[in-house]
């Protein structure tokens, strides 16, 4: 019987070398996500029902950083917004609602601190009508976010946020939740720790290429344990 052709390790390095082609291609490069836990406060509501005063929550949202909504107000259109609410995950039905957005804030002469603001905001509540949104304030960024000009929006990358001196509402954030969760409506944050990071996902592959690169070295162990048996 006809011997299969030994495959080397160059034939290896070529198969993951082109697997890795196809994961690179796979994703935006300016793929991000806003990652934040923390509290909900006394008057927050999910489907109508009060959660009640310090009820732990996470979220994150999905943007694409390198596609701000215009050139002069650094906000993002979330592409997908998931929650942990006391341990129950949930996902926005429609995430293309809300924004995220990126500011550094330069204090007043006297004040202690200058700080940079990361937060979620409804759709139209952008430039000057912040009037239904929640922020969270921290004194330092790590890596340091750059900002766009002295004081205002930064340019999202990856980075952890510490100090957290403040979070709030403006008004109620409104986010309908899919699966007949009903409407999650933020009016306030709890007491608990705070803790908030921009986390790179670009080159995370898309499940269609994970499959296309375990074909690929599916093969190559097929071939080699052929060539064994």
């Amino acid at each position: 019987m006809r011997r299969m052709k030994t495959i080397s390790m160059k034939s290896y390095l070529i198969l993951f070398c082109a697997g890795s082609l196809v994961l690179a291609a796979s994703a935006p490069a300016g793929l991000m996500n806003l990652n934040y836990a923390g509290s909900f406060g006394p008057t927050t509501t999910l489907g109508g029902i009060v959660l009640g005063d310090g009820t732990p929550f996470s979220f994150q949202a999905e943007f694409d950083s390198a596609a701000p909504i215009d050139p002069y107000v650094w906000n993002f259109q979330v592409s997908s917004l998931s929650f942990i609410i006391n341990g129950t995950p949930y996902a926005a039905s429609l995430p293309a609602d809300q924004f995220v957005f990126f500011d550094y804030f330069v204090t007043e002469a006297g004040n202690p601190y200058n700080s940079f603001d990361a937060g979620l905001l409804g759709q139209g509540t952008w430039g000057d009508n912040y009037n239904n949104l929640m922020v969270f304030e921290f004194k330092i960024t790590t890596p340091d976010l750059i900002p766009v000009s002295h004081s205002g929006p930064v340019i999202p990358t990856a980075s952890v946020f510490t100090e957290n001196v403040g979070n709030y509402c403006e008004g109620s954030l409104s986010i309908a939740l899919a699966g007949g969760a009903g409407v999650l409506v933020i009016n306030d944050f709890g007491g608990l720790a705070v803790t908030a990071s921009l986390t790179d996902f670009s080159a995370v592959p898309e499940p269609g290429n994970l499959l296309a690169l375990s074909g690929l070295v599916g093969s190559a162990m097929f071939l080699r344990i052929r060539r064994k048996a």
